[in-house]
């Protein structure tokens, strides 16, 4: 790194600065601008916002090197998801902006009553805080570590104040200075403002760098021919591999991750309504999986040839192409990229646990009646606490991967009561509760206790092969031992007042299994129909695969091929947005919040 690489980042991280202290004095004056920015979040922002959020420092370094390892077939673990996005988009988008709630855990109190629920919200707040924001900080920190290793060369203990500090503490001090220094003054207006500046630097230099690799390797048909020549052609292939790994990619992850995360479902509250709720969703999917991802697998396989030492760890790869391939200026940007993709990042993180933190535990049952501002220091206080958790988690981790693979298997082990408590109406509060305690004892049992040894021996029986497939049993163990535990307590418990479930269906206006609850609002009209939610599923699926490869194909050097896709997703993507705007050519009125959301049921 040289003098115009640090006048670069200087620039850049002002710039993030800037955009989340403009929105930090409205932002102050009560805690609904804070949490929700007044609910007029438009689609593209939103959307963007959402892919920002998701976008720290570590999703470059882990899925270059996946691909690194595994190839393109390893990118399934990625491209899988889409199976639950388009659904998420299209359903669950509309669904949590017709709640109109201020956060996402306030749904235990529209949907169920009694200690079952009162217990349930304050779980989810726990979860929500305690292990969601902070893993998703601790990931972001962890990557940060490996980055300024390489790019810094930060690899000895530094001098400073006469004292030895180790690299790893100067740059979670350092990195959670800059984040801190904006999230917990700018709320949302601020952080999302803060995303997009973030997105718009991360894109453009991860194409940057993938224009600078190609170079290296070839355009076109440099990298097929690169891998020919050493008999890896079949590093190339999209193909899936093989194994326990595709029953759980294909079927049972989607169905445990179809209702989305916390952090993700928050942001449709915010949209500015329904129609632009489904819309910010498509419009994340798009960006998420394929217009930001292709030049990390890119990488990843260029990586292969450019940096062919096999002693190297897969996720240091990315940074070593940055300070090998990019000139200075840019090098400087792209370190910059990281950094506010990191700050961006840990501010929606820091934000979503301060404000569900503050808004379903402090505010109701710890200090009721205090100003408005109180509540927004008391969430800028929850941030503090929240980032200081999320550095030890980061300090006592190696691998990003495994870590966040961790975390989807703890969200994804009470995945199914997170979809069926929308569509069901037996699901009650004990039951929810039961599935969100019980994830991640059951998670850690099969991960980090005697049931690893399980997951091993089953592995060997059925011939688990691969990593994958060892996560795919991890998976499978633990969302099927959760749904046993919380069916059980189900049946044990009474269903939730008629009162309760026809107050939240008249709300929500659901689909699904609600016959007894339908039959004691027959006024109720239910607009929604399944049967067009699939067809729109199918349309959504097949853009989703015809961009998906289409863009890919380009970029590995069948241009004809990756157009001819692109193209054919233009019908279904034209059908698919005539028909969401048909439905709600006639408005809609989404109920807005009232004081009594805020507040437990007694």
């Amino acid at each position: 790194m040289v003098s115009i690489d640090y006048v670069v980042i200087g620039a850049a991280v002002m710039l993030l600065l800037v955009a989340g202290f403009f929105s930090a004095r409205r932002a102050g004056r009560n805690s609904s601008e804070f949490i929700l920015g007044g609910r007029t979040l438009p689609w593209w922002l939103g959307g963007a916002a959402m892919v920002a959020g998701a976008t720290s420092c570590d999703s470059p370094l882990h899925q270059s090197a996946k691909i690194r390892r595994e190839g393109l077939g390893g990118a399934w673990f990625y491209w899988s998801q889409v199976l639950a996005v388009v659904w998420h988009s299209l359903v669950f988008s509309r669904l949590w902006r017709r709640t109109g709630v201020n956060t996402v855990v306030e749904f235990y109190h529209i949907r169920y009553h009694g200690r079952g629920g009162q217990l349930g919200r304050i779980w989810s707040m726990v979860f929500a805080t305690l292990l969601g924001s902070t893993i998703s900080l601790a990931l972001g920190l962890l990557a940060m570590i490996k980055i300024c290793r390489v790019l810094l060369d930060l690899q000895q203990p530094v001098p400073l104040f006469g004292m030895q500090v180790s690299p790893e503490l100067l740059i979670v001090t350092g990195a959670l200075a800059l984040a801190l220094s904006y999230s917990v003054t700018s709320g949302l207006r601020g952080v999302v403002a803060g995303d997009l500046v973030e997105f718009l630097i991360v894109i453009l230099c991860s194409y940057v760098l993938m224009f600078f690799v190609l170079r290296e390797v070839g355009y076109g048909s440099g990298l097929r021919e690169a891998f020919a020549a050493e008999g890896r052609a079949r590093l190339l292939s999209i193909a899936p591999q093989t194994g326990i790994s595709l029953l759980v990619f294909f079927l049972i992850q989607p169905l445990a991750s179809v209702a989305g995360d916390n952090g993700l479902n928050q942001r449709f509250l915010a949209i500015k309504d329904e129609r632009q709720a489904v819309f910010s969703g498509l419009w994340r999917m798009v960006t998420h999986y394929f217009v930001r991802a292709w030049p990390w697998y890119v990488c990843g396989l260029a990586s292969l040839v450019l940096l062919a030492d096999v002693s190297l760890p897969s996720e240091l790869a990315y940074p070593h192409l940055i300070k090998t391939y990019m000139p200075a200026g840019w090098r400087g940007l792209m370190f910059a990229g990281f950094l506010v993709a990191f700050m961006s990042c840990v501010g929606n993180a820091l934000h979503n646990a301060g404000v569900v933190f503050v808004n379903d535990f402090y505010r109701p049952f710890v200090v009721k009646d205090a100003s408005e501002r109180h509540y927004v220091w008391a969430i800028r206080a929850t941030m503090l606490v929240t980032a200081i958790v999320g550095t030890w988690i980061a300090l006592a981790s190696d691998q990003i991967l495994r870590l966040l693979q961790i975390a989807i298997t703890i969200v994804g082990a009470s995945g199914l009561v997170m979809l069926l408590r929308w569509f069901w109406w037996r699901v009650n509060g004990w039951a929810d509760l039961a599935a969100q305690v019980l994830a991640l004892p059951v998670t850690l049992l099969f991960t980090s206790g005697p049931g690893g040894v399980w997951i091993q021996r089953a592995g060997a029986a059925l011939g688990a092969h691969t990593a994958d497939d060892t996560y795919g049993l991890t998976f499978i163990a633990t969302l099927v031992t959760t749904t046993a535990l919380w069916l059980v307590v189900m049946a044990l418990t009474r269903p939730e007042p008629f009162a309760t479930l026809e107050a939240f269906y008249r709300r929500v206006r659901p689909y699904g299994w609600w016959g007894p609850v339908a039959r004691r609002c027959p006024d109720v009209t239910i607009q929604d129909r399944f049967a067009r939610d699939l067809v729109r599923y199918v349309a959504g699926l097949v853009v989703a695969g015809a961009l998906l490869f289409g863009f890919g194909a380009m970029l590995l050097g069948s241009p004809w091929l990756g157009t001819s896709l692109c193209a054919g997703a233009t019908i279904p993507a034209l059908w698919l947005i005539k028909s969401i705007e048909r439905e709600y050519r006639t408005p809609t009125v989404t109920p807005t919040p009232t004081p009594a959301d805020s507040t437990p049921l007694s």
